[in-house]
C-alpha cells in the first residue's frame, strides 16, 4: 500500500462542431392568404488542449511471486485551454397562397432575420477530477523491475466540455 505523486506535462487537444436546423410555416398573426417560412439554425463549437495533469493517488497491491499487481484510485488536477462557441440565427420568409390573381409577397418582412453569437473560453483553466487504474510490476532481478499499468481519468465538465483521459504506459525501474 501507498500513495503516489504523478505529474504529466502533454499536449492533448480536441475539438467539436455541430449544427442542428429546422424549419417550419407558421400563419399567426399575418394578413390572410400569407404563410411565414421560418428556419431556425443552432450551431456550436467547443476545442480544448489539455497541457498538465497532476495526480495524488493511493495504491494498493498484493505479491505473487515476481508479479505485483495493483489498483489504484486518486484525486487528477489539470490545467488547459479551452473555447466555446455558439451560434442562433434564424430567417424567415412570407409564402403567399397560390390564386389567380396572385397575392404579393409581403415585403419587408419586418424583424424576421436574426443572428447572436456568444463565445467564452480561457486559458490556463484548472479541471479537476479523479483517476482510476491498474498496473503489474514484474520483477526481473532483485533490483530490476518493469511496469505496465492501464490508467483512466475523468474530469469535470468544464462549460459544459465532457473530458476525459485513458491511457497505457510501460516503465522500467531500479529499486534501491
Amino acid at each position: 500500500m501507498g500513495l503516489e505523486v504523478n505529474y504529466n506535462h502533454l499536449s492533448l487537444s480536441a475539438s467539436s462542431v455541430d449544427s442542428l436546423s429546422r424549419s417550419f410555416t407558421d400563419s399567426t398573426n399575418v394578413p390572410a392568404g400569407h404563410r411565414y417560412f421560418y428556419t431556425i439554425t443552432v450551431g456550436a463549437q467547443s476545442s480544448l488542449k489539455l497541457t498538465d495533469i497532476a495526480e495524488l493517488r493511493g495504491r494498493a497491491g498484493w505479491e505473487s511471486g515476481i508479479f505485483l499487481p495493483y489498483l489504484f484510485a486518486g484525486f487528477a488536477l489539470g490545467r488547459g485551454n479551452y473555447s466555446t462557441t455558439a451560434n442562433v440565427s434564424y430567417t424567415a420568409y412570407d409564402t403567399p397562397d397560390v390564386q389567380t390573381p396572385p397575392t404579393p409577397q409581403l415585403t419587408p418582412l419586418p424583424d424576421l432575420a436574426f443572428s447572436a453569437t456568444q463565445t467564452n473560453g480561457q486559458n490556463n483553466a484548472l479541471l479537476y477530477g479523479f483517476a482510476v487504474g491498474m498496473g503489474t510490476d514484474v520483477a526481473l532481478a532483485q533490483n530490476i523491475f518493469v511496469r505496465g499499468e492501464l490508467e483512466y481519468i475523468q474530469f469535470a465538465p468544464l462549460d459544459g466540455i465532457l473530458v476525459s483521459v485513458s491511457s497505457a504506459r510501460g516503465g522500467a525501474g531500479l529499486k534501491f
